[in-house]
């Protein structure tokens, strides 16, 4: 199913006035209206006519005030004189328009947005499962969205949680699924079906808005894989032991490509070929095939294996000869991609 673009659970409002305040703020607008409308059919009460008593009374220019800016019209009070009629048309009139257009304007904001919404959202949620939930849309959350769609997961299956209404577009112009609120909350991450998801990437700038994160998630679900960033090196113990599967640190990767460069002029580059799939190579792991059980790592047919992981050991490629592969282990294996250039165009 492909899902609206612009679906996204949230209502585009300022911030910084609440639901009740903006009610108030209209409130006193439409009361404030309907007061210069009285006061204007008051000073103007000789150009009007009842057709009952032939008398205006203040109780006659309240009750007209009300039926001219309903519409309703029952014809018993009129104006009669030139200016009353030049009022309401330039006066009156506009007025009306405008009062209609806010109850018109709130009913929309404050309910049929809300039940338009609701009804979106649980439609997409019957069709959402195995999906990613990436927490958090700046360079790190919005780097591993595209990854992952580059690694073939469709765009409809990335669905991003952030607060921030003009991210909450990109995220959309993207192609991704949008959910506006904080993704440290239960609420939001019940609406993001994270007992379903297959994976939740939490990158939210702050360890410790991280770790609160994490523990929502992990106490939700018990078996979906977390994946976290640590701004600082110290705190990926603390977020480990918060639940995460994997801590990625940022700074301490960069700074192990950047110590290199010093020595090497082309390590960075494959090692950033191995690890996107926008490059010549890709860094696959998986099972052992049947046919590969009792061999080595150098028989591995559908690329050049370099790790097998064992429970907690690691055997290298220089170990295979002296170490066949089991069941149960985990082959890491560098793959060409398959529109990779030919090795006639790779020279640099």
């Amino acid at each position: 199913m492909k899902p609206p673009k612009t679906f996204q659970r949230r209502l585009y409002s300022p911030a910084q006035a609440s639901t009740a305040q903006r009610l108030a703020i209209r409130a006193a607008i439409v009361f404030t209206l309907i007061v210069a409308v009285i006061g204007v059919f008051i000073w103007d009460r000789e150009g009007l006519h009842d057709q009952i008593d032939g008398e205006v009374s203040n109780i006659d220019v309240l009750y007209f005030t009300s039926i001219t800016l309903t519409t309703v019209g029952y014809g018993d009070i009129i104006p009669i004189s030139d200016r009353a009629k030049v009022i309401d048309a330039i006066f009156v009139t506009p007025i009306r328009l405008f009062i209609w257009f806010i109850f018109l304007g709130t009913a929309y904001e404050f309910f049929v947005q809300k039940m338009v919404e609701d009804f979106r959202l649980r439609r997409l949620q019957q069709n959402l499962t195995d999906h990613v939930v990436v927490c958090g849309f700046g360079f790190s959350g919005r780097t591993a969205a595209d990854e992952i769609v580059a690694s073939g997961t469709p765009a409809s299956c990335v669905l991003v949680i952030e607060d921030s209404p003009s991210v909450l577009e990109q995220v959309a112009a993207a192609g991704f699924l949008g959910l506006r609120g904080d993704a440290s909350k239960r609420e939001v991450l019940n609406d993001a079906k994270i007992d379903q998801a297959k994976a939740v990437i939490i990158s939210l700038g702050r360890d410790d808005t991280n770790v609160l994160a994490i523990l929502t998630v992990r106490q939700m679900s018990k078996t979906v894989k977390i994946i976290c960033t640590a701004r600082q090196e110290e705190n990926a113990t603390l977020l480990e032991q918060a639940g995460a599967n994997v801590v990625v640190v940022p700074s301490r990767i960069s700074g192990y490509l950047l110590a290199d460069a010093v020595k090497h002029n082309h390590v960075s580059e494959y090692v950033s070929d191995l690890l996107t799939h926008m490059g010549r190579v890709h860094l696959i792991e998986r099972a052992p095939r049947p046919e590969e059980i009792g061999k080595s790592l150098r028989d591995v047919s559908d690329g050049l294996g370099v790790r097998i992981h064992r429970g907690d050991v690691r055997i290298g490629f220089w170990q295979s000869e002296q170490t066949a592969i089991q069941p149960g282990d985990i082959l890491l294996i560098i793959q060409p991609l398959e529109n990779a250039p030919s090795a006639s165009v790779l020279t640099t």
